[in-house]
């Protein structure tokens, strides 16, 4: 038998996967939160949700950084470089 590890939000259960999938979270991010004793409404508000980093560059707004070296078409590495340096 799998002991799968469960979330329980508004009387509804959630495995861990079904949980990101479900509220559009990083499942590593909810796992990591997980094992550090978060459950429920407090892991719900520690996790922030995918897509939750827009950037706006020239007007256009990127749901994240690699949308946005992508569609500039610029290396990943040398776009995160550059925008941290911006911050």
């Amino acid at each position: 038998m799998v002991n799968a590890k469960t979330v329980n939000i508004q009387n509804t259960t959630y495995t861990l996967k079904g949980f990101s999938d479900t509220y559009n979270l990083s499942y590593s991010t909810v796992r990591k939160y997980y094992k550090k004793g978060y459950r429920g409404l407090n892991l719900l508000s520690k996790v922030k949700p995918l897509g939750s980093k827009q950037i706006k560059i020239n007007g256009t707004t990127y749901i994240n950084r690699k949308q946005a070296a992508e569609a500039l078409n610029v290396p990943l590495s040398t776009f995160y470089a550059k925008y941290k340096k911006t911050l």
